[in-house]
């Protein structure tokens, strides 16, 4: 029987991962306007796996923060091997605000990125290509064709807390305004290419619309929506 490689953590190197508690009514809640609460739920489960094995093919411990504090068993489903933390601070900015400082705090740590969970799809090259930008540069974004960033780095000593105030988050213009931060401070910075994560049902359609011929157990997320052919 072939065991499987548990993956190596490079402490000099932090992935941040954020996540909200798998309950109906809680995740999603514009997909939820359209498919309803149950699946929603559903695939926002199939999403996380997703995005952790894409992290992991990136050969990425994660850091789990997640949301609400307090959450405790409720994570229990992502299996072992799996650090969790809480998410701490009011509005999504400031927790992520928080999260940075929280593993910038730990000696060896020198470089940080953080992503959703509903990146199902993304490529492992990406997660590779912000860390090793942030060797020379001071932040990195990954924009996403909503208008919003699928991604956010910064490397020790160039966090910067006005990058997470005053953003109206999950409106169209929380990258932009996030790069007029990095131009006003003068920090260096490096844009991935855009990627999309999963808010509303266009963007189910579009994920299954671009990967319906994918072989089953490749992504839990498109099988999901392959057995349930209302949801295209």
């Amino acid at each position: 029987m072939t065991k499987r490689r548990a993956t190596s953590i490079c402490y000099e190197e932090r992935l941040i991962l954020f996540l909200r508690l798998p309950a109906k009514g809680f995740v999603k809640t514009r997909l939820a306007e359209t498919i309803g609460d149950e699946a929603t739920l559903d695939l926002y489960r199939c999403l996380v796996s997703d995005t952790l094995a894409a992290v992991r093919r990136a050969g990425r411990a994660p850091l789990v923060f997640f949301h609400p504090p307090g959450l405790g068993p409720a994570i229990d489903w992502l299996g072992g091997g799996v650090t969790c933390l809480p998410q701490e601070g009011g509005d999504l900015g400031m927790r992520m605000l928080a999260a940075f400082r929280k593993v910038f705090s730990l000696p060896a740590c020198s470089r940080a990125v953080l992503i959703g969970s509903d990146l199902p799809d993304l490529p492992p090259a990406f997660i590779g290509e912000a860390f090793e930008r942030l060797k020379s540069q001071d932040a990195v974004i990954g924009p996403a064709h909503d208008g919003g960033y699928y991604l956010i780095g910064f490397r020790r000593g160039a966090v910067l807390p006005a990058a997470f105030e005053g953003i109206e988050w999950g409106g169209r213009g929380v990258f932009e305004a996030t790069m007029a931060v990095f131009r006003k401070e003068g920090v260096s910075v490096h844009v991935l290419p855009h990627w999309d994560d999963i808010d509303v049902y266009e963007d189910v359609k579009a994920l299954y619309d671009r990967l319906r011929d994918l072989p089953p157990g490749r992504l839990s997320t498109i099988d999901y929506i392959r057995d349930r052919r209302h949801l295209t």
